[in-house]
């Protein structure tokens, strides 16, 4: 087996490169660029030369990227494809080629798999992601916090949308992303987008741009950014109910609005997450609300820092953590600040449910099992 692994240089790919070396497999690393597209031809012919001549049995990257299956299928499309996606959804544009035969595909959220398959893609699978248990490397003071989060606050798309669309539209997009903000499993959204609404929105967007800058919005397109704004809702109520109750911090790209007794701390390196999320008595996840089933990468890597998480109840982590013995869950965001003030004010329980936890972690989310599960197609 000789793997040609894609790389754009990120700390998880570091984290498979060792698990790849440990595993004994013969790898070449291959730099390739953050977000290629098919029609960047000087990377295409590259990519086509390298697989021709390399004697590969495989092609590896994080994440799908056309490009590759573009690549191969230019090659002979003699060798496999896998995929393993942490970025989750994606718009189905993205998935031009996935359809290929050589193609495997990795999700981390069963129910998008089968969205998958209705529409076609056989060949993308099932497959929880995973973590390394992580030190941390920095006890400063400004990293202690009772409630910290890491994550987007989706503060621009959903509401540029929502500032350009007329009353009608606003008040239904409104409702609709209640209903979902409401619901517990499940995403509605794009469902509940009739043709003539797309239609609509396109037409007010495109009375408020230029009309040279102007690019309609698939049904796809106005589902996700909509899913943002009902992220972006639960997660600013839930630092609007407890700011004024223990000490709060968010770490985002994002400028927040609104959150007067919040620490905001700026967007923060994937390397320097431990040091948040040990040093934090609680951290928050609030799933983005495209992912319907699949543990996100947050949880595990909270846990895998030895931190503790209070997640909303993706159906997949109670495949693996029992509430409030290994993780922590709410139903609503009134008992999310009920359970966090108890937790604060609680070390014991708290250090209890991360040691549970951490063992889970240690047990079924190794990089090695998954790593063995996808290669061994």
């Amino acid at each position: 087996m000789k793997i040609l692994f894609y790389r754009c240089n990120s700390i998880i790919e570091d984290e498979l490169s060792k698990c790849f070396d440990k595993l004994g497999f013969d790898v070449k690393n291959y730099n390739g660029k953050v977000n290629p597209i098919e029609s960047c031809e000087e990377e295409l012919v590259s990519l086509v030369k390298e697989i021709k001549n390399g004697g590969f049995s495989h092609v590896f990257s994080v994440d799908f990227k056309p490009i590759i299956s573009k690549a191969v299928d230019l090659a002979g499309g003699k060798l496999i494809y896998i995929s393993w996606n942490l970025t989750m959804p994606f718009d189905l544009s993205e998935l031009a080629g996935l359809s290929y035969d050589f193609n495997k595909a990795f999700f981390y959220d069963r129910n998008y798999v089968e969205k998958l398959h209705k529409k076609g893609y056989k060949n993308s699978y099932h497959l929880p992601l995973a973590t390394s248990i992580r030190p941390v490397a920095n006890n400063s003071p400004c990293y202690i916090h009772d409630f910290s989060m890491v994550a987007s606050m989706y503060e621009s798309d959903s509401l540029n949308l929502l500032s350009s669309v007329n009353k009608y539209l606003k008040g239904y997009i409104d409702g609709l992303v209640e209903f979902q903000r409401k619901l517990q499993g499940g995403n509605i959204i794009e469902s509940c987008l009739a043709d003539d609404i797309v239609e609509d929105i396109n037409t007010c967007l495109m009375k408020k741009t230029d009309i040279g800058d102007f690019t309609k919005l698939s049904k796809s397109d106005i589902a996700l950014c909509l899913s943002r704004e009902v992220t972006r809702r639960e997660r600013m109520k839930a630092f609007l109910l407890l700011e004024n109750k223990v000490g709060t911090a968010i770490y985002s790209k994002d400028k927040v609005k609104g959150l007067d007794n919040t620490f905001m701390g700026g967007e923060i390196s994937y390397d320097k997450t431990p040091d948040i999320y040990r040093n934090s008595k609680v951290n928050l996840n609030i799933s983005f609300s495209g992912i319907e089933s699949g543990i996100p990468l947050r949880v595990l890597d909270i846990i895998g820092c030895g931190g503790l998480v209070c997640s909303n109840p993706q159906p997949e982590i109670f495949e693996y953590f029992t509430p409030n013995e290994s993780i922590v869950t709410f139903d609503s965001i009134e008992e999310l600040m009920d359970k966090v003030i108890f937790l604060v004010n609680n070390d014991t329980v708290r250090n209890e449910i991360i040691n549970e936890g951490m063992d889970i972690i240690k047990k079924a989310f190794s990089y090695e099992d998954r790593v063995n599960h996808m290669f061994s197609f």
